[in-house]
């Protein structure tokens, strides 16, 4: 049976993420095909410009609670490459996992929420209470080649 109440908390403050596991939360992450998700409500937003193995962030929120639901990370054209992820949540890294190398289009890794194909996929949201930061490399440098997709909300 499903609980609603487990996944989402409606009173109180709610656990902060401590750790991720899950395939992609691991070193060497194999990467899988990821459609956008734009359609379904997420936040699409392009890489940018990008030095190879150099941090970029994505979202950095503070001063107050909140939940990703969805996190994704994906390719936009089949150049080789790694894509490695950063999460720290009130100051404790959750998740830093580089994948596999990746050459082909639209691949790469769920770390919130859920992705669909032939199976699908459901993880829990990443839960944290004053701070969280999520960053990501690729290790090419070039421009709008990674695509991130997130959804999340903060809380008082």
């Amino acid at each position: 049976m499903f609980l609603r109440s487990a996944m989402f908390p409606t009173a109180g403050a709610a656990k902060a993420t401590k750790s991720l596991v899950n395939r992609f939360a691991q070193a060497s992450w194999p990467p899988q095909a990821i459609s956008t998700l734009a359609a379904s409500g997420a936040v699409s937003a392009l890489s940018g410009s990008m030095t190879s193995a150099t941090l970029k962030t994505l979202l950095s929120i503070s001063g107050v609670g909140g939940r990703v639901t969805q996190l994704t990370f994906r390719t936009a054209d089949a150049t080789a490459r790694t894509i490695r992820v950063k999460i720290v949540v009130d100051g404790t890294t959750v998740c830093d996992a580089t994948s596999t190398s990746i050459t082909t289009i639209n691949e790469g890794g769920v770390f919130a929420g859920q992705r669909s194909g032939t199976t699908v996929l459901i993880l829990p949201p990443i839960v944290w209470n004053s701070t969280i930061v999520i960053e990501y490399a690729s290790s090419v440098t070039e421009t709008d080649k990674i695509t991130a997709e997130y959804i999340y909300n903060t809380e008082s």
